[in-house]
């Protein structure tokens, strides 16, 4: 199992559950952990970068559309921008 398992998607519960499940050893117990982390870190890794691109055209948006806004309340112009980026009305 360990390395040939895909644990795209697996929560650390079922991680945990199938590592104590089927590990031989000490040994394989490490090996599945790592693999599970590797994966688990790769979402997380692909989401934020999701994210941060997200974030970087709702900004550009936001600067483009309402300037002054941008400049005077960063956080708000994300929040903005989001709204627009996702088709709600302006707040």
């Amino acid at each position: 199992m360990g390395e040939d398992m895909d644990w795209t998607g697996q929560s650390g519960a079922v991680a945990w559950h199938l590592i104590f499940r089927h590990a031989e050893d000490w040994s394989e117990t490490g090996d599945m952990m790592e693999a599970w982390a590797r994966a688990y870190c790769g979402q997380r890794e692909d989401a934020l970068t999701a994210r941060v691109a997200e974030l970087e055209a709702a900004l550009k948006l936001i600067a483009d559309t309402d300037p002054v806004d941008a400049a005077l309340d960063p956080q708000r112009a994300i929040r903005v921008a989001a709204a627009l980026l996702s088709g709600k009305e302006r707040s």
